[in-house]
């Protein structure tokens, strides 16, 4: 069984996640040793065997698709006769070509990426002119385990997984890459400097440790769905 180990500075405890697909993840303090890591899930044995199946269980397809960061939900319709995905805004439909699940899925998959990069893209380019916080370019990936990043060359990428979120958690994720335009790193002056632009910070850091309950399991989260 192999368990991802995320790190991550703001984390204070360790914590065992199974997702629906058979996948295990390990959140953990940045500065954990490995020994106390495996010595943790060594004596998470039981629990993970209860949980986790020998077999990862065949993830199904949604009906619908809740973009709480947007405010919309699309209907899916799986038995489209073309070949790409066909977007009816209209009615807010999905149709997707008829295949297997895992052919659909990915078709799915590159429909949101595309979708997370106008629609995000458009709120990071309004951000970044309300707050005079500036970035170079945008891409959009599926990461596993982080919803941003910003690069020394002022680039922004962004997991499309983030139109999952309610849209004020989505909103701090764009703020939060933007603010390291002015500093590099999480020190005192870099949150100070969030939290200009981000009524109620600490209430939203502590709600993201569980955002990933909003994302579906069928995309990696631990939603339903």
């Amino acid at each position: 069984m192999h368990v991802t180990i995320r790190r991550h500075p703001r984390y204070r405890n360790l914590r065992l996640r199974a997702a629906a697909d058979g996948s295990v993840r390990l959140s953990a303090p940045a500065a954990a040793p490995a020994r106390l890591l495996q010595d943790f899930v060594d004596a998470q044995r039981g629990w993970l065997l209860e949980h986790v199946p020998d077999e990862p269980r065949p993830v199904a397809l949604p009906d619908l698709l809740q973009l709480r960061a947007v405010g919309e939900t699309w209907q899916l319709r799986p038995d489209h006769p073309g070949r790409s995905p066909v977007s009816r805004p209209e009615t807010r439909e999905l149709l997707l070509p008829s295949g297997t699940a895992a052919t659909r899925l990915k078709l799915l998959e590159g429909w949101l990426r595309g979708h997370a990069r106008r629609h995000l893209g458009a709120t990071l380019q309004e951000l970044s002119k309300d707050t005079g916080l500036p970035y170079s370019r945008l891409t959009v990936r599926g990461q596993k385990t982080r919803w941003g990043s910003y690069s020394s060359a002022g680039s922004v990428s962004l997991n499309w997984k983030l139109l999952f979120l309610p849209r004020d958690l989505m909103r701090y994720v764009l703020i939060h890459e933007l603010c390291h335009s002015r500093h590099m790193n999480h020190s005192p002056a870099y949150w100070a400097e969030v939290a200009r632009f981000v009524p109620g910070l600490d209430g939203i850091r502590r709600r993201m440790r569980d955002a990933d309950r909003f994302v579906p399991a069928w995309a990696g989260g631990r939603g339903s769905g």
